[in-house]
């Protein structure tokens, strides 16, 4: 029997890594490049920092999209 623990997910965003943000809505989509604060496996929540300094918190994707949801 498996259970939960004894399966491995890897992260799909690194702690450090530069990623891609994405936002969109109705008639718009914006992108920005960050890095990463945490590392994080697909659906979870991550911290991105941004150029500016500003940390956001978005949903890490495939391929190290971290998309940000208003």
């Amino acid at each position: 029997v498996l259970r939960q623990e004894m399966l491995k997910v890897s992260p799909v965003v690194q702690q450090g890594q530069t990623v891609i943000i994405t936002s969109s809505g109705k008639g718009f989509r914006v992108s920005a490049e960050g890095k990463a604060m945490t590392k994080a496996n697909e659906g979870q929540v991550v911290q991105v920092k941004v150029t500016s300094g500003q940390v956001v918190s978005g949903i890490a994707r495939q391929g190290g999209q971290v998309e940000v949801v208003f």
